[in-house]
């Protein structure tokens, strides 16, 4: 039998905003001998928008998962840690390895996940990562919004120079990439001067390359139009 249970899932205090401010818990029958637990949060802005997802967003970045390197609670619920080596970066400048902190993991054998379509990040594979960073223990959280990380590749032996490549190409990272000089932030990191790395804040060089970068992707998008 199905359950329901409603809890208050505070994700980020107001310092650091806010990804989910409550969740519902609805338990679901055994799946190929493993129990899990669907949370269906709700969520402090509309992270569908590209837009939104980037000015919420502290680094947007490409990055393919090395190993799980921990695990904890976080707000009662489980969290899954992995190192992340970056390939791309979208919005910010990271560099070589990070811990990505993901909003999903195992309490007593269930596997706890945000949507039905939700899976555990696997080391080998590369994917696109919208996240929050967390000073207090240097880790880099992912938004659990579906739009907020896309599997690029699960091919563990192709090379960088070749994931480059392949994030040069993929429509979702144009896409944010084209958001990114029109973002729009959350109220609460304004008001706590919490914007990291937002456009309008980045040194003239740097500005300039991403709306490069937006514009090229904007004229493609247009030439493509104009070609239908």
């Amino acid at each position: 039998m199905n359950k329901t249970i409603v809890t208050p899932f505070l994700i980020f205090g107001l310092v650091i905003a806010i990804f989910v401010i409550a969740m519902s818990m609805f338990s679901t029958p055994v799946l190929a001998a493993a129990k899990m637990t669907i949370i269906h949060p709700l969520y402090a802005a509309n992270y569908a928008d590209d837009n939104i997802l980037m000015g919420s967003s502290h680094n947007v970045f490409v990055g393919k998962v090395i190993a799980q390197v921990g695990d904890k609670e976080l707000a009662g619920s489980p969290t899954t840690q992995f190192s992340v080596e970056v390939i791309s970066n979208i919005k910010g400048d990271l560099k070589d390895t990070i811990v990505v902190n993901q909003l999903a993991g195992y309490r007593d054998g269930v596997l706890y996940l945000m949507d039905e379509d939700g899976k555990l990040l696997v080391p080998g594979s590369t994917y696109l990562f919208a996240t929050r960073y967390n000073a207090e223990d240097d880790t880099y959280t992912l938004n659990s919004h579906s739009n907020a990380s896309k599997l690029l590749s699960s091919d563990e032996t192709q090379s960088n120079d070749e994931l480059k490549t392949l994030t040069d190409n993929d429509k979702k990272v144009k896409a944010l990439e084209a958001a990114y000089p029109e973002e729009k932030l959350l109220e609460a990191d304004v008001y706590h001067g919490n914007t990291r790395n937002e456009f309008k804040s980045l040194p003239e060089e740097k500005k300039a390359a991403a709306q490069a970068r937006a514009d090229a992707v904007k004229a493609s998008l247009d030439a493509g139009a104009k070609a239908q």
